[in-house]
């Protein structure tokens, strides 16, 4: 049995950003909405509102994006006596036979700090599953694997979203 674990460590840290992004995202919005002291300057508060808006949007933004990406695959365990793969996520389990995979794509994402490898599984019946380096360890083991039983590799792609 092949197993690929959890990158605790980078999903901890997501969650510590997003906790923290949430907090700040509150008191932003707390003090966003508060009533300013700036007498009658409509346009003040005109401009200040889409700042307001505009920040708000991104701390959104990025708050989904963090939580989409935790929800992804975060583990892989491949049953090398029968030729299976499940897929574990915190939400399910999916389990795949290793004859209905048709083809895989390698991907790179880069962020402002690292690089990440990741995979593509594309099944007979067009599903596609993403694993994120982000979210696991070893995807070099795996694609090792992936070329020991022959499924041809189709090059390059982007990764989906949340890790394009």
């Amino acid at each position: 049995m092949l197993t690929l674990p959890t990158n605790s460590r980078n999903i901890i840290a997501r969650c510590f950003s997003l906790t923290l992004v949430t907090v700040f995202g509150l008191i932003f919005l707390n003090h966003g909405l508060g009533d300013s002291n700036n007498g009658h300057n409509i346009f003040w508060k005109i401009k200040t509102l889409h700042i307001f808006y505009i920040v708000l949007a991104l701390i959104t933004l990025f708050a989904f994006t963090v939580t989409a990406s935790i929800f992804g695959i975060i583990k892989v365990q491949v049953d090398k006596t029968i030729d299976t793969i499940a897929f574990i996520s915190f939400l399910n389990k999916r389990t795949i036979a290793t004859s209905d995979i048709e083809t895989y794509f390698t991907t790179t994402h880069r962020n402002q700090f690292k690089e990440w490898q990741g995979i593509l599984l594309q099944t007979k019946n067009n599903e596609t599953f993403q694993l994120a380096g982000q979210n696991l360890k070893s995807l070099k083991d795996f694609e090792k694997y992936l070329i020991d039983k022959s499924i041809p590799c189709s090059g390059d792609r982007r990764m989906k979203f949340p890790f394009n």
